[in-house]
């Protein structure tokens, strides 16, 4: 009996080497659009670090933080300090969300994963609102970039190709992923541009290189004291990643556009930030 299509179509996915799949060979960005690209990932990344989490019923952990930012409340811990940001074809903000994996009890309750269900609430909300029914829910977040702190696993990765993201944009490698997001996108992604997103990692960013090099002085002292290389989850509970984050809100406040075009951007993006980070304002526009 002959194979059918779709045999045929695994057995050249097959062929294909894995170091061929994790490599993205085709991302050609203008200066105009790594400069948004900037904006909107120092927007995710300061969001993370306002909202910033921690044991608190840990004597340890509240004084290394007490020395590290003295006279800050930090949040209590709800999810791994991990942040999610969507933005729409015309550079307008969705929404935003983090992981909540602790609040929940839930390992999948993942930052992007939780986006992508809060932005088709949204959409689904103001097509209710309006009359227009539903609108195709294959195409609702066509167009759209998610801006990720951390590069993204299998099961967000495999969402946001479920839901047609354009682009999936990330600050930090995480090497217990493998890549994923490459792959689906390489093997997903057909001639009209539907599939997996684009992935983009963030290495024109300046703070990229300084959160690897602080996963790395974090990864070293962990394997110095006799234990398994930390994963970047538990980096990102650390003073390390707090004080790189801190780092990225600075260089968004003082960050100053050379395209004129990505002022607005800019001026969009420090809004959203104010009205974000006032938790009435939150639960009402953004869909908490």
């Amino acid at each position: 009996m002959s194979n059918s299509y779709g045999e045929e179509m695994i057995k050249l996915t097959a062929a294909t080497p894995v170091s061929e799949l994790t490599e993205i060979w085709d991302i050609a960005l203008t200066d105009t659009e790594v400069e948004r690209h900037q904006i909107f990932m120092l927007l995710t990344l300061t969001l993370v670090y306002d909202n910033w989490c921690i044991y608190k019923n840990d004597a340890r952990v509240l004084a290394d933080y007490s020395q590290a930012a003295p006279g800050r409340e930090f949040s209590e811990y709800v999810g791994h300090n991990i942040g999610a940001l969507l933005v729409n074809q015309d550079n307008a903000i969705v929404t935003y969300a983090f992981n909540n994996n602790h609040l929940h009890n839930n390992s999948t309750e993942h930052a992007e994963t939780r986006l992508i269900r809060k932005a088709l609430r949204l959409y689904n909300r103001k097509n209710f609102k309006t009359g227009q029914g539903n609108s195709g829910y294959w195409k609702v977040l066509k167009g759209h970039t998610v801006y990720t702190s951390l590069e993204s696993c299998s099961q967000c990765s495999g969402i946001m190709d479920l839901a047609n993201v354009e682009n999936v944009v990330y600050a930090q490698v995480d090497p217990g992923q493998g890549h994923i997001g490459n792959i689906l996108y390489n093997l997903h992604r057909d001639e009209g541009g539907s599939g997996a997103p684009r992935p983009i990692k963030a290495d024109f960013l300046p703070v990229f290189s300084q959160i690897e090099e602080a996963y790395s002085r974090f990864g070293r002292d962990g394997t110095a004291q006799g234990t398994r290389r930390p994963g970047a989850t538990r980096f990102l509970r650390s003073v390390d990643a707090f004080e790189v984050f801190r780092e990225a809100a600075v260089q968004l406040e003082g960050f100053t556009p050379t395209n004129d075009s990505n002022q607005a951007v800019l001026e969009h993006a420090l809004e959203f930030r104010e009205s974000y980070n006032d938790t009435t304002m939150r639960d009402a526009v953004f869909g908490e």
